[in-house]
């Protein structure tokens, strides 16, 4: 008898087993990309970068004088100088600035360039020989003075007969009589070429911006940490901090004064017979209704408390302090309001019975309003004093940068007497076919 309960148990482990050591052994037998020879191409094209920028920079007023001096200039300043940008290594980090250099050593007969890159994960170094043409070709041509002291030679002097010091021995025959050369062809002028030779440069760098400002993060909004889109942004997460968020602002009335104003209200309506196109109103101080058109003239601005009168109603009246300069004001304080223009349009009655004398083709019941003027009491602020009081949240912030990429080509030109001139080929020069006259 068996449990077939634990038998099932064993059964489905020993199946799990087998899976994770088939995933371990795919893992091993596959085989893993090689990145090195990309990592050592972009390298090396980093430090060939250095040493042509540094080339051009030593000039034959920048190399060492003197048999074992040496002149040395960093990476960070070439950059300075705009020799080079940034040189950012594969995984995206700023070779060291300080450790990176180019360094030239002056020998008996040439010049010695050391160009070393200290990357984060490599540190290497080069060396090149340069020769006399490679810093300035025309300082092999010899100069002025040095030509005229190589065609001054010792002059021989013949010793005189000592018998006859003064005369020749046979003053009336020549001695080894030689027939007259004839003149001598004018030698044509060696004509001596130049042949051009030129290289392509081209150089990638990258750089981090500055970091932004701090970005508050939205509500419900995920924000990624690090690294991401291919390492080319970074952000950084500041946490959470307590933040203005809005501002209450309140105006307290410091000084008031008391005026009196007309106010226009209705006090009742009665029904009459009248044109149906028109509106009718009635004022109680003349007892003359009207036959009437209302219109809106939107809010306007006053510099005091309006009053209403029989053709304009005043509604909505609001002081506004925004005209004020400092903390309390007392000249700036206005009034906004809206607008009702009652226009009559002509006088039908002056009395109150069921039907308003008008001619009209038709007619309809109507109310008409009645309407009262009196005075009202108005407390009206002559100073006032404005109160700001900021309201806090805790908001939460993070800061970014970015990674700029950019690539650049320049093309550098040399001239060789030599129409096969190894040297410039070795450094990755290519002859171009063009010739001149050396000068």
């Amino acid at each position: 008898m068996y449990n077939e309960s634990e038998f099932s148990i064993k059964g489905f482990l020993l199946k799990v087993i087998l899976v994770v050591l088939f995933v371990f052994l795919l893992m091993w037998l596959l085989p893993r990309p090689n990145l090195d020879p990309l990592y050592n191409r972009i390298f090396n094209e980093n430090i060939l970068e250095m040493k042509e920028a540094a080339k051009g920079y030593f000039t034959v007023e920048r190399l060492p004088k003197e048999v074992g001096d040496k002149e040395k200039l960093t990476l960070e300043e070439m950059i300075q100088m705009k020799l080079l940008l940034p040189i950012i290594d594969s995984d995206g980090v700023a070779c060291d600035t300080t450790k990176s250099y180019v360094e030239i050593m002056k020998t008996e007969t040439e010049y010695i360039i050391k160009v070393n890159l200290n990357c984060t994960y490599k540190t290497d170094y080069i060396i090149e020989h340069m020769g006399c043409y490679d810093i300035c070709p025309s300082k092999c041509v010899p100069t002025v003075e040095e030509k005229k002291e190589a065609e001054k030679k010792p002059v021989v002097v013949k010793p005189k007969d000592p018998k006859n010091p003064d005369k020749p021995k046979n003053p009336d025959k020549p001695k080894n009589p030689e027939k007259p050369k004839e003149p001598e062809k004018p030698k044509e002028p060696v004509v001596v070429y130049e042949y051009q030779y030129t290289k392509t440069n081209s150089s990638s760098s990258s750089y981090w911006t500055n970091w932004s400002e701090p970005i508050p993060i939205k509500v419900n909004e995920t924000i990624q940490f690090g690294y991401s889109n291919y390492n080319t942004i970074q952000r950084e997460d500041l946490g959470k901090k307590e933040t203005i968020v809005a501002y209450d602002i309140k105006w307290e009335t410091v000084a008031s004064k008391v005026e009196y104003r007309d106010f226009r209200y209705k006090v009742g309506t009665y029904k009459v017979s009248a044109c149906k196109e028109y509106d009718y109103v009635k004022y109680d101080t003349t007892g003359t209704t009207y036959k009437t058109t209302t219109v809106y003239e939107g809010n306007k601005t006053f510099d005091r408390i309006p009053s209403d009168t029989d053709t304009v109603k005043y509604t909505n009246i609001t002081p506004r302090y925004d005209a004020c300069l400092g903390e309390t004001c007392s000249d700036k304080i206005y009034y906004t309001a809206d607008v009702t223009r009652t226009k009559k349009v002509a006088e039908v009655s002056n009395n109150t019975s069921g039907v308003i004398d008008a001619t009209c083709s038709n007619l309809d019941t109507k109310s008409v309003d009645v309407y009262i003027t009196t005075k009202q009491k108005v407390i009206i602020p002559t100073q006032v004093k404005k109160t700001v009081t900021p309201r806090y949240a805790m908001i939460h912030f993070y800061r970014e940068r970015k990674l700029v990429s950019s690539s650049s080509s320049s093309t550098s030109e040399k001239w060789s007497t030599n129409s096969n001139d190894k040297t410039l080929l070795n450094q990755g020069y290519k002859a171009t076919g063009k010739k001149r006259v050396k000068k």
